[in-house]
């Protein structure tokens, strides 16, 4: 029978994912030492549509710290460096949370929407 992961392993593992998918769109805030946890930001933009334009005029920053024991924990979510969109609304801090906590137990939450 497999050993199972250790919940800094599966942290480990995501944030490998999360590189990999976000490329430089990824920042660990914790490089090289994950001891007191995981903290790291991904900087959202909209996906480029058929028009191919640079112009961008939303984006957000998603602060994500992972307490000891994620994913049966759930995660620390703070927007940061808003432009063009309102992030103090508290409807949109609940929908996130609430996404979150539909996810809890689950790594990955790239696929919070």
């Amino acid at each position: 029978m497999a050993e199972e992961e250790t919940y800094q392993e599966r942290q480990e593992n995501e944030l490998s994912v999360l590189q990999a998918m976000f490329m430089d769109d990824f920042e660990d805030l914790n490089p090289g030492d994950h001891s007191r946890g995981v903290e790291y930001r991904l900087h959202l933009l909209p996906t480029q549509g058929m028009s191919f334009t640079s112009d961008v005029h939303v984006t957000v920053d998603l602060r994500v710290r992972y307490p000891p024991h994620y994913p049966d924990e759930l995660p620390s979510l703070t927007l940061e460096n808003a432009k063009g969109i309102f992030t103090n609304d508290k409807t949109f801090k609940k929908q996130l949370d609430s996404a979150a906590k539909k996810l809890r137990g689950e790594i990955n939450k790239c696929v919070l929407r």
